[in-house]
């Protein structure tokens, strides 16, 4: 889940919700929802970055996985 963030506000009236609008998750019946897409983006270059350095420190142990 590298990258989601949610905002959570039960408190009515809370200065935060007004400019926030409808993304806090409870303040509203609707709830807006922002992406990007996942395909050539920074998490997932660095997702496969992260495999490569665990595969070369520990290539047993990463095999084992495989």
């Amino acid at each position: 889940m590298d990258g989601l963030i949610v905002n959570f506000y039960a408190e009515k009236g809370f200065a935060y919700e007004q400019h926030m609008g409808k993304m806090p998750v409870g303040t509203a019946s609707d709830l807006f929802v922002s992406t990007v897409t996942y395909e050539q983006s920074f998490q997932l270059d660095n997702f496969k970055q992260m495999v490569s350095e665990t595969f070369i420190a520990w290539p047993r142990d990463s095999a084992k996985l495989m």
